[in-house]
């Protein structure tokens, strides 16, 4: 893989020249490290995946006073099967598509929303044309959807020591093993 903290201060510094770059998609550990560059150099940053609670975001570094419209598509994708995140993941990396190219993909409506960068949008569309053994139909939308959150699960508990994999184990009754497993794995975001 790259180095994904040099690729940012690489864009930070083309933003200090150009007035404006943006990352690819980012995960949520990633963002921080955006910020501390973008404090570092002394300019603006945002970060957007194309809806509110989107876990992978693109960073936009800039120089301006407003801020930049970030160049996201979404692409639905429906079918007579109920399809899986995995599913239609990797029958788009399959396309051959880099998987920094793509923001979230959320399952809602009977289909999915897939959010990605602009340029790669309609060759999504025109190439997308089974998930697994299910034939899709794609429709590249005309403007960003307004998804609602996904309901989350409020749990009180009670944890021995204040460790994230103890608070994880118990809130997920996992060992504590597995729990430090997740992680260690960065499946886990503070």
């Amino acid at each position: 893989m790259y180095d994904l903290y040099a690729r940012l201060l690489d864009i930070a510094d083309r933003a200090c020249r150009a007035g404006i770059a943006y990352s690819p998609f980012v995960s949520m550990e990633h963002l921080a490290e955006g910020y501390a560059i973008a404090k570092n150099k002394g300019i603006k940053i945002a970060d957007y995946g194309g809806y509110d609670d989107a876990e992978r975001k693109l960073i936009c570094f800039y120089t301006d006073d407003e801020i930049p419209e970030f160049p996201i598509d979404c692409v639905f994708i429906s079918s007579r099967e109920e399809l899986k995140h995995s599913q239609i993941l990797g029958a788009v990396l399959g396309l051959g598509i880099d998987r920094d190219t793509l923001g979230d993909i959320v399952l809602q409506d009977g289909g999915a929303y897939i959010f990605c960068l602009k340029h790669i949008a309609n060759f999504i569309v025109d190439n997308l044309l089974t998930v697994g053994r299910e034939h899709v139909k794609t429709k590249k939308l005309s403007s960003l959807p307004k998804l609602e959150r996904a309901p989350g699960l409020q749990k009180r508990v009670t944890i021995s020591s204040l460790r994230l994999d103890a608070l994880i184990s118990t809130a997920l009754n996992l060992s504590r093993t597995k729990a430090a497993t997740l992680v260690s794995q960065s499946r886990v975001y503070l």
